[in-house]
């Protein structure tokens, strides 16, 4: 049986769920989306947690400051384009 693409874990009140897809950079398949739902059903039904952290295994330094400086461009073009138009 291949490993699970979508973790679940209980750590003291928070229900954990990983994506575990990292050779695919955790991209959304049909069957981590399936998973993914799963997760956050079990974590919705479970009523001994209270939080819900999603995290995802590998990934690369490198791909997270280019993401977060794609994601903070966008912010600032976004907040430029809304000041022009007022």
């Amino acid at each position: 049986m291949p490993d699970p693409v979508v973790l679940y874990e209980v750590d003291d009140k928070v229900s954990v769920i990983t994506l575990n897809r990292p050779d695919k950079l955790n991209a959304i398949s049909p069957e981590l989306m399936r998973q993914l739902l799963d997760a956050f059903a079990r974590a919705d039904a479970d009523t001994a947690t209270s939080v819900v952290l999603m995290r995802a295994e590998g990934g690369s330094p490198t791909l997270a400051r280019a993401t977060g400086a794609a994601i903070r461009s966008r912010r600032t073009n976004t907040s430029r384009r809304s000041s022009h138009s007022r």
